[in-house]
């Protein structure tokens, strides 16, 4: 009696533990050795399937993922196919973090590859982090720039006409804060 009862409490927590879809799966389980066992045998053995999936999940570009929600997902499948007997070394890991990041990452993946030694996995979150907040950063601020040229360029023009009447108020086109934003940038690039 007394077992059956602890039998019963181990079952009892081992079903809590279980997501909702898991659940119905093994709840046929008499006891919780058969509960354990149907777990074991349906997600401990590393089947060939699984790890492709998972591989497959490596490979998947970042897309609009941020940084750190990209990275969570590699370092997911990797931790699953070390748990399957299938780990990767930080190297590999490193080597699809870098193969799936976005164009706009590309100066900072360069620099990656060419360096001597290897990174570690939280080295290169926080260099990828960081340079993602610079992008993030100038990516603003030439916004802001363009803005501020577009303004003063549009009230220059309408204060040096000022008394004429026009039929068509002057355009400012993509072009124009284009060409205008290219000045900025080259101007600031001077400064520096």
């Amino acid at each position: 009696m007394y077992w059956t009862r602890q039998d019963q409490l181990l079952f009892g927590s081992l079903l809590a533990s279980l997501s909702r879809e898991l659940a119905p799966m093994v709840a046929t389980a008499k006891t919780s050795r058969d509960l354990w066992n149907k777990l074991s045998v349906t997600y401990a053995k590393p089947s060939r399937a699984r790890i492709i999936r998972l591989r497959e999940r490596l490979v998947k570009p970042q897309g609009s993922r941020n940084i750190t929600n990209y990275m969570f997902d590699i370092k997911g499948a990797a931790d699953e196919l070390a748990l399957l007997n299938a780990p990767l070394k930080d190297e590999e890991i490193t080597i699809y973090v870098i193969n799936g990041l976005n164009s706009d990452l590309k100066e900072i993946s360069a620099a990656i590859r060419s360096r001597d030694t290897e990174i570690s996995f939280e080295d290169l979150h926080e260099r990828l982090l960081e340079y993602e907040a610079y992008l993030h950063k100038t990516d603003s601020q030439i916004h802001d720039d363009s803005l501020a040229v577009a303004h003063v360029a549009n009230r220059n023009i309408n204060s040096s006409n000022f008394g004429r009447t026009f039929s068509k108020k002057p355009e400012i086109t993509v072009e124009n804060v284009s060409f205008v934003t290219s000045l900025v940038i080259l101007q600031s690039f001077a400064l520096n």
